[in-house]
């Protein structure tokens, strides 16, 4: 029961991390597409 726990806890921590580094991944590149079109419309 304890080994299922860690597991547990392992792969939710895992999937909240993925998460936030996925939004924060996809912010920058909207920043970069962002800071391209400005560049594009100079």
């Amino acid at each position: 029961m304890l080994f299922f726990t860690i597991a547990y806890s392992v792969i939710w921590l895992g999937t909240v991390f993925y998460i936030f580094s996925l939004s924060s991944s996809l912010k920058r590149i909207r920043n970069d597409l962002s800071s391209l079109k400005k560049e594009r419309v100079k």
